[in-house]
């Protein structure tokens, strides 16, 4: 898949106003200016440029945690929301191009990428990345800081999803295509709320939905707001990855976890409740 999204990526190298596309070679990927890359045996493409940050990346432990998680489907309404969004800002547009920051292992950009679309799946962490380029054959995976220049060219993208994840709003409108959109999810106060507190996880912020409107301002104008909410029912193993996949796992060790996660006793009602925004060109 790396080959077809070669002609969407820009070298993080070059400066930004550049704009030096990637190529292949005989033997290599580069720009015009010189600078090569190497793809990982793993299928992933490590694209970073010289202020790139990866040392806030997952772990394995928190990718693995997180890919169990989401396999058992707790999250499923979450991806069946982002790929109907996806779906309503693709609408007609052929072999439409995807973009996911922080994607992770590319649960929600599988999820929202039609059977035609390229899918471009980015993250700073290499253990996700690997996870990423193995997930799906639509989906391209690349090594990149979320917080630096987005080494995706400007305006190659249909739709850029933001799940939980970092925003840049500017990096965010530059890629996108003028008829395209971004879909972002925010978890709101009440999210995963009868557990936060008994597990050790971070308080959920309120206004987090506002705080996108007014990053994106002057960018994009937000088109629909949909908010989803369910009951999961998690036992200790849900509990444990779910901790074990967030911010919480850099501060507590793999036997604190399980011991919060067991002492919640048996299955535990857990609700889910996130802002699903969609955001369009003005």
């Amino acid at each position: 898949m790396l080959r077809t999204v070669l002609p969407l990526l820009r070298c993080p190298q070059c400066s930004a106003g550049q704009e030096s596309l990637l190529q292949l070679g005989e033997r290599e990927i580069g720009c015009a200016a010189g600078h090569r890359f190497d793809a990982a045996r793993q299928g992933y493409l490590p694209l970073l440029g010289g202020a790139s940050r990866t040392g806030t990346g997952d772990s394995a432990a928190m990718v693995a945690a997180r890919a169990d998680f989401l396999d058992r489907g707790h999250y499923a309404p979450i991806a069946r929301s982002v790929a109907e969004a996806t779906g309503s800002l693709i609408g007609g547009t052929p072999d439409p191009v995807v973009c996911e920051i922080g994607a992770g292992t590319a649960y929600y950009l599988s999820a929202g990428l039609p059977p035609t679309g390229r899918g471009i799946a980015l993250d700073s962490s290499r253990y996700a990345s690997r996870r990423a380029a193995a997930a799906d054959p639509r989906v391209a995976a690349v090594l990149a800081d979320a917080w630096a220049p987005l080494p995706v060219a400007s305006g190659m993208v249909d739709v850029t999803l933001v799940v939980f994840a970092p925003r840049v709003a500017a990096e965010i409108a530059r890629i996108v295509r003028g008829s395209g959109g971004v879909v972002v999810v925010t978890p709101n106060p009440g999210h995963l709320g009868e557990v936060r507190g008994p597990l050790g996880m971070l308080a959920v912020d309120d206004g987090k939905d506002e705080a996108v409107r007014a990053q994106f301002d002057g960018l994009l104008r937000v088109s629909t707001v949909d908010r989803v909410r369910a009951e999961m029912s998690l036992d200790s193993t849900d509990l444990r990855d779910l901790v074990g996949m967030g911010p919480a796992a850099r501060h507590r060790t793999p036997e604190q976890i399980a011991a919060a996660a067991t002492g919640l006793g048996g299955p535990v009602a857990v609700h889910l409740d996130v802002t699903v925004t969609q955001l369009v060109g003005r």
